[in-house]
């Protein structure tokens, strides 16, 4: 009869076993919802989350950039400005260069001090001053009131006293120094 009860004793055991065994799995199977850190499924809420909060991170990386291409923008403006500053000012590099000029005919060219001119072609007169006319230093003259300008001659204006040319056929001119044309 022993052998009997512990039979049976087994037989309720095993199946007690069993049985909780079961109620366990389903019972933590049904306590993880969904979206959990045990479940990768995830809900529509913690995807609304998570979007909110990369929306959040986009915002603020604009509004950084934003900031600082107002800053951009205003620094370029200054160097523009500083740019525009340096080519008005005339710098003692600048004079120190021939620029080629294209006068039309028809203009007057006023020079100023110290300015050195080659007229390379067309025509001019000299408008010379009381103090004397154009210093052509290829020949060693004083080119006066109303003399053709040579082609190729090295000209010197020695003071910004009204000296200059009146071109009757467009010209180009080889100028160092302070000119205006009118």
């Amino acid at each position: 009869m022993n052998i009997k009860r512990i039979k049976n004793f087994s037989l309720i055991f095993f199946t007690v076993t069993i049985l909780v065994g079961s109620f366990s799995i389903i019972n933590g199977v049904g306590l993880m919802g969904p979206g959990s850190e045990d479940d990768p499924i995830v809900t529509l809420s913690y995807v609304e989350k998570r979007i909110e909060q990369i929306k959040y991170y986009i915002n603020q990386n604009i509004e950084t950039i934003n900031n600082s291409s107002v800053g951009m923008n205003s620094q370029l403006q200054e160097l523009k400005a500083k740019v525009e500053q340096l080519n008005n000012t005339s710098t003692a590099e600048s004079q120190d260069k021939y620029r080629v000029v294209f006068v039309k005919a028809g203009s007057t060219i006023m020079f100023g001090e110290s300015s050195e001119v080659i007229w390379r072609s067309g025509k001019a007169a000299v408008i010379a001053s009381q103090n004397g006319g154009l210093s052509d230093v290829t020949t060693g003259v004083d080119l006066t009131e109303g003399v053709e300008i040579p082609l190729n001659h090295l000209l010197i204006i020695p003071r910004n006293d009204g000296r200059g040319a009146s071109v009757t056929v467009d010209s180009y001119v080889m100028i160092k120094g302070a000119y205006t044309i009118q």
